[in-house]
């Protein structure tokens, strides 16, 4: 799997007005959870854009206070109107812990069975 490096920053607040004030400075409230507690952090819009808009799923190395959080998007939130980014829920990838996720199938050419007049039901 492909990984990338993110920075992020703690946030103190985790109000509705917290959240507002993180948005109109360009950066995406998010909480990271799954580990020994839940981090809330923030990250930069412009950043966090390259991790989000992808067909892939991507590991995110998140470098936040000095410590280095492996994660997967586990859930996003968008403005209607802007398509902005406006909450991330990110799951923390513990080692020896399963993690149940969603992954795209990619069906390439046709089976002996297709080809011989059966259908392919994705399901």
């Amino acid at each position: 799997m492909k990984s990338i490096a993110i920075n992020a920053e703690l946030r103190n607040g985790n109000s509705k007005s917290d959240a507002v004030n993180l948005r109109r400075n360009e950066r995406v409230p998010a909480i990271i959870y799954g580990g020994e507690s839940n981090t809330l952090v923030s990250f930069d819009e412009k950043e966090i854009n390259k991790f989000i808009y992808t067909p892939e799923i991507i590991i995110a190395e998140i470098h936040v206070d000095g410590k280095v959080i492996k994660g997967l998007i586990q859930d996003k939130q968008f403005d209607p109107v802007t398509d902005k980014t406006v909450h991330l829920d990110i799951l923390e990838l513990v080692p020896g812990k399963p993690v149940k996720t969603s992954l795209p199938i990619r069906v390439v050419g046709n089976s002996s069975g297709v080809r011989a007049g059966g259908k392919l039901k994705m399901v």
